[in-house]
């Protein structure tokens, strides 16, 4: 018999654009790029879907289209089309060929995904670090290519909108009780009031306990720990007492550290700087 896996899908990163009035796309190529540059790829998607329409052979509008896709979480495996058409034009991006390597791979299609991966290989063989980099891509294709022959039946069950939001919500930490749950989410109500120019809200770290057998609804941990800045939750202590925290703030000497905070008196201390043997 082959064997049956059950996972508790704690989150699906859900990349549509908020539940509020969207005005309608524009075709102004110079958004596109604007939004492109700020990799606010949600809102340079349905401007450079309106430029195809006018100039369906594009390379460049392809090319952005099919990163659009990639870079969200959204249906990646839309990609596959837009880099197809990019790759016809022998004036393309080279890199166009690993991404669409990429494309191929996550639709499944790995000779094809293998294909791409090797013609971007012939046009970098001095680069030692993207060739080694496209054969790791290569080996993960022919193990997939195994894999697939002995497929396990596996069942996602959600965790629930206690827990999930239509926003991203990532990076899950469970105590070894299993009773609480620490996350970080981009979602509407925490401590941002307006979105970035990536088109998310700034992240926070929320929690859901477990209450009567059930995750009970998600809150904001901590307002010490919570800012209008960016923090993540990137390691949990098995009884839940510290928290791992990369924070990026706008302060060039604060930019991308790991900070710790400690869970006293019914609430997380004011996040410290990790040790310069850890930190920058």
């Amino acid at each position: 018999m082959r064997p049956i896996v059950t996972i508790v899908c704690l989150f699906i990163s859900v990349s549509f654009a908020f539940a509020q009035p969207q005005k309608k796309a524009s075709s102004d190529p110079e958004e596109a790029k604007e939004h492109y540059k700020h990799y606010n790829y949600l809102m340079a998607m349905p401007i450079y879907k309106n430029l195809l329409a006018k100039e369906p052979k594009n390379t460049e509008y392809n090319y952005r289209l099919g990163i659009c896709y990639l870079r969200t979480h959204l249906n990646k495996a839309e990609s596959v089309k837009y880099f197809e058409a990019a790759s016809k034009d022998p004036k393309c991006e080279t890199d166009t060929w690993f991404f669409l390597g990429r494309a191929y791979h996550l639709a499944g299609k790995y000779d094809e995904a293998i294909q791409a991966y090797t013609k971007y290989k012939s046009f970098v063989p001095k680069d030692k670090k993207e060739v080694e980099k496209t054969d790791h891509q290569i080996e993960m294709c022919n193990n997939a290519k195994e894999l697939v022959k002995f497929p396990v039946n596996i069942t996602f069950t959600n965790a629930g909108p206690e827990v999930n939001s239509e926003f991203p919500d990532y990076f899950p930490f469970i105590t070894a009780d299993e009773q609480t749950i620490f996350f970080t989410s981009r979602r509407k109500g925490g401590h941002a009031t307006a979105v970035e120019t990536d088109g998310y809200f700034s992240s926070d770290i929320f929690y859901c306990p477990v209450l009567d057998g059930k995750w009970d609804k998600a809150k904001n941990l901590s307002p010490q720990v919570n800012t209008t800045l960016d923090e993540e939750i990137v390691g949990l202590k098995p009884n839940g007492q510290e928290l791992i925290v990369y924070i990026d703030h706008i302060d060039a000497d604060k930019i991308e550290n790991l900070y710790v905070t400690h869970y006293k008196n019914k609430m997380y201390t004011k996040l410290e700087k990790l040790s310069e043997n850890v930190t920058n």
